[in-house]
C-alpha cells in the first residue's frame, strides 16, 4: 500500500479525447454500373451465374483495403 500511495498518478485525461490514435480505415470507392452491368436474366441459372459473378468481383474488391463503398 505505500509503495501505491507513493507511485505518482497519472495526469487524468479531459473528457472526449482519446489516449490513442485509431488507424484510417480505407474504402475503395466503387460504381455500381461497374459491378452490376446490365443484362437480361431470362432463367434462375442466369441469376444465380450473374449474382456468383458480383460475389467474386466484391471480395476481390475486398481484399487489401477495410472494405468498399459503392457508388
Amino acid at each position: 500500500r505505500l509503495e501505491d500511495a507513493a507511485r505518482p498518478k497519472p495526469p487524468e485525461q479531459e473528457p472526449g479525447t482519446a489516449h490513442y490514435h485509431t488507424p484510417k480505415k480505407t474504402y475503395k470507392p466503387i460504381f455500381r454500373a461497374s459491378i452490376f452491368p446490365a443484362r437480361r436474366l431470362e432463367t434462375e441459372a442466369d441469376v444465380n451465374a450473374y449474382v456468383e459473378q458480383m460475389r467474386k468481383q466484391l471480395l476481390a474488391y475486398m481484399k487489401g483495403s477495410d472494405g468498399i463503398e459503392l457508388k
